[in-house]
């Protein structure tokens, strides 16, 4: 490139102002468009992979958001269900002592009832 340029550089001094100005201006406008295509192309490029990360990563995180939402509702519904069978134990359980103690009373009631009745026969 600096061969080119200089090569120019050359012609300009030879030639007449007004070819000057004119090759001064193509040379600088050649370099614009030369750095410019040179930058948007990797502009371009940087933009292709820049967002087919960011697709990538949206879409893992939409998997796994997907993923942690399925694995969160079983969790939930694992939870409701481990809750639900405790409640059930222990309502067996407080069912369970309250027949005993209905039992107990009941036993007790008519052992008293049979000595009160005992003890009416024998007086």
């Amino acid at each position: 490139m600096k061969s080119r340029v200089q090569e120019q550089n050359v012609e300009v001094q030879n030639s007449s102002s007004a070819d000057q100005v004119q090759r001064t201006r193509a040379t600088e406008s050649e370099l614009i468009d030369s750095v410019l295509a040179d930058d948007l192309d990797e502009v371009s490029e940087w933009i292709k992979w820049t967002s087919k990360y960011i697709n990538q990563l949206v879409g893992n995180q939409l998997g796994m958001e997907k993923s942690w939402s399925v694995e969160a509702a079983q969790e939930h519904e694992r939870a409701e269900q481990a809750q639900l069978q405790t409640k059930r134990g222990a309502d067996v359980e407080l069912l369970k002592n309250r027949l005993k103690m209905k039992s107990n009373q009941l036993d007790e009631d008519t052992s008293r009832r049979t000595r009160s009745g005992q003890d009416q026969l024998s007086g």
